[in-house]
């Protein structure tokens, strides 16, 4: 696939109702500037091109894949094939549009009056591959960096499968139950360890982020479970747990680290995951499970520089 090179001008589409130009960015290469006015809460254009499915985006290898886009569960979409002109939309800290999927398209809308001659800027935070990009959007309180997610492969042991297995096995993610979350929360591939949760917001610290819900039992009930199922079952009261596979909120899915941005609080009855500090939109949520050192040990691979290499600790009454 050849990289794209636009000429600079006017951009015609259906889904473009307001005049934009694409011309040279100070972001990065080239951008898209508004030609007139466009007021607050307005489609703006349409994001489009060929879709992928996770597994064909992952082969694409840089520069070609920065023209991907990933909208939650949806499709991966290839702007640089048939793209509007949207795929020229560059990062912004202190973004001028937001995106909206609707039947399984893709749009940018217009967060605050844009003014003509203004550069269209969008916060990506969830493209496909783990990178660190410079930030040049020039905003009061930029990041300095681009920060993206590894969203689409959970190991290296994966890496191994077949394609035929891979497929079949990322078919469908799981999903959030949004009633159980405070916070906007997604779950896509992790590497540390298959599925993850990743927060689509800034998560401040010590606010409550997703209750762990599932079927109650009594520990005499969970110790009958195999191992193996067994690593969704969370201590809730003297005597009982909670199975986060039956009924699950999403929240079976936060992995382990040994220095997570989550803690476990128990109140009333429930159990909830609170921030032990700020959380960046983006950024994967991590517990300390700190299994008993009676427990058998599972490897740990979550690439923390105090990691311990286990989930196992000592066990302290």
């Amino acid at each position: 696939m050849k990289s794209v090179r636009p000429s600079c001008g006017p951009i015609r589409h259906a889904s473009a109702p307001y005049g934009l130009r694409l011309g040279r960015s100070p972001i990065h290469r080239y951008g898209v500037f508004a030609c007139e006015d466009i007021p607050c809460g307005r489609q703006v254009i349409e994001y489009t091109g060929r879709r992928l499915s996770p597994d064909q985006a992952f082969l694409l290898k840089p520069p070609h894949d920065d023209y991907l886009i990933h909208h939650r569960n949806g499709p991966v979409i290839n702007g640089s094939v048939g793209g509007s002109g949207a795929e020229f939309i560059n990062h912004g800290c202190n973004p001028n549009l937001t995106w909206r999927r609707r039947r399984g398209r893709l749009f940018f809308y217009s967060i605050r009056r844009i003014p003509a001659d203004q550069e269209l800027t969008a916060y990506f935070s969830h493209p496909i591959k783990a990178r660190v990009v410079p930030c040049a959007c020039g905003a009061r309180k930029c990041r300095k960096i681009l920060r993206y997610i590894a969203s689409q492969r959970a190991d290296q042991h994966d890496l191994t499968l077949s394609r035929k297995v891979l497929n079949k096995k990322y078919r469908m993610l799981p999903r959030i139950k949004s009633k159980y979350a405070r916070y906007r929360l997604r779950t896509a591939l992790s590497g540390i360890h298959r599925f993850g949760v990743y927060a689509l917001e800034d998560i401040p610290a010590s606010r409550i982020v997703i209750e762990y819900t599932g079927k109650r039992m009594s520990w005499a009930k969970a110790s009958r479970v195999p191992f193996e199922k067994s690593i969704y079952i969370a201590n809730l009261k003297r005597g009982f747990v909670i199975d986060g596979r039956i009924g699950g909120s999403g929240a079976e899915y936060v992995n382990h680290s040994c220095e997570p941005n989550l803690k476990p609080k128990r109140i009333a009855g429930h159990l909830f995951f609170w921030s032990r500090r700020k959380i960046r939109s983006g950024e994967e949520l991590t517990m300390d499970y700190k299994y008993s050192i009676k427990l058998r040990r599972i490897l740990c691979r979550c690439g923390a520089r105090t990691c311990r290499k286990t989930f196992r600790v000592e066990f302290r009454k």
